[in-house]
């Protein structure tokens, strides 16, 4: 912990500057591997899904960066079936490359940007069917795309080396808004290193505090086969709300709650998943205890926190039930002595999940149990804004 501590702040003591001169750069990335082993009446599934992604900006003049993204996902399935021995394996990747142009402009004390690019991306993914060594069945799947796509963007210089940006993303064509980002980016050529102001007392005994999450999500696909035409859709709405006390200087306990609504199945990285019976469409309701320490009184600071959790998913059929464990480290930085934003730097999340069987108008889906592991780690996390009460 002392390295890790160590290391953050070389990265963030720095006073607010220029971050768009000629020759400086920046850098971002993410890593996530995901795991889980779903077992069900006469097959067992396991499945790994690591991620990686890298980005890199060069000021070649003030306000002007070119740059590349890059990022690379694996995918491999087992699917054992108990009573004969045979498989179902597979295997997948997918590889983008972004190459891409940004202008930026000082809107104070902000910094605006507009880009474009083309994402390169490259993908295949082979299934087969597999008994006592012999193949019967072969499937195979390969694209490759290139698509232009444009970006708006808004920074945030916290220090010489840490900015909060919130940016968009949007394929130019086929048109499509990709999705909206709120992280952090760091900066390099940093200089004049300065003392981080103290935070005031934000942090200290008996405050209280409140923060929550709302996010919806809406995707829809048309599909036309000569005079035949399908129209599918499904939108999602979370809602999280949490609440908490220091019970000492720089120590917090909390609770999390959140509730959730989908017109169509819900299954996450932890969770099972459900499908809707009818008119009943799926929803969510869950509970998380944490512990939170921060690591200074400083604006800046470093923190741990470590979680529990239950969730329930209804919909008409028999519910999921998942509880699961968790810990992460980040970042939090506290405007004025009411406000802090949270950013989780690092994290992992390990669960466990079941349900019975479910029967509905769509379909049987057999009953089962999941054991599944998540851990990321991302210079681009999502930030939580939580308000302090005295």
């Amino acid at each position: 912990m002392k390295l890790l501590y160590t290391a953050v702040f070389l990265l963030t003591i720095q006073d607010a500057f220029s971050q768009v001169e000629k020759g400086h750069n920046i850098y971002s990335g993410n890593m996530s591997v995901d795991y889980w082993n779903f077992s069900q009446p006469g097959s067992k599934t396991s499945t790994w899904n690591p991620r990686l992604g890298m980005e890199v900006h060069h000021f070649t003049k003030p306000g002007l960066a070119i740059g590349v993204e890059f990022n690379l996902r694996y995918f491999s399935q087992s699917m054992n079936f108990v009573e004969n021995g045979a498989s179902r394996p597979g295997r997948g990747h997918e590889l983008s490359v972004i190459p891409q142009i940004r202008k930026y402009w000082k809107v104070s004390p902000f910094y605006v940007y507009a880009g474009a690019g083309l994402n390169l991306s490259q993908s295949s993914q082979k299934v087969y069917f597999e008994d006592e060594s012999i193949r019967y069945s072969d499937y195979k799947f390969k694209a490759f795309s290139i698509v232009p796509q444009a970006r708006l963007g808004i920074l945030y210089p916290v220090n010489k080396r840490l900015s909060i940006e919130a940016a968009a993303l949007s394929n130019v064509y086929p048109a499509s808004f990709e999705r909206l980002q709120l992280g952090l980016v760091i900066a390099s050529n940093g200089d004049n290193v300065a003392q981080l102001k103290s935070a005031d007392g934000v942090l200290s005994p008996h405050r209280w505090i409140l923060s929550g999450t709302f996010k919806h999500s809406y995707n829809e696909t048309r599909s036309y086969d000569q005079e035949v035409s399908e129209y599918y859709e499904n939108s999602g709405t979370l809602v999280r709300v949490g609440t908490g006390v220091f019970i000492s200087n720089r120590v917090l306990i909390g609770t999390d709650l959140t509730v959730g609504f989908r017109d169509n199945a819900i299954n996450d990285q932890v969770s099972v998943g459900v499908m809707g019976n009818g008119s009943k469409k799926p929803w969510s309701f869950g509970i998380r205890p944490y512990l939170r320490k921060y690591l200074s009184d400083m604006r800046l600071v470093p923190y741990w926190e470590v979680g529990t959790s239950y969730s329930r998913i209804m919909a008409g059929v028999g519910a999921t039930n998942t509880y699961s464990v968790d810990g992460s480290f980040g970042l939090a930085y506290v405007f004025g002595r009411r406000w802090l934003l949270h950013a989780k730097l690092v994290g992992m999340t390990v669960g466990y999940s079941s349900f019975p069987n479910n029967k509905s108008e769509i379909a049987t889906l057999l009953g089962g149990e999941k054991i599944s592991a998540l851990f990321y780690a991302s210079l681009k996390p999502s930030i939580t804004l939580v308000y302090c009460l005295k």
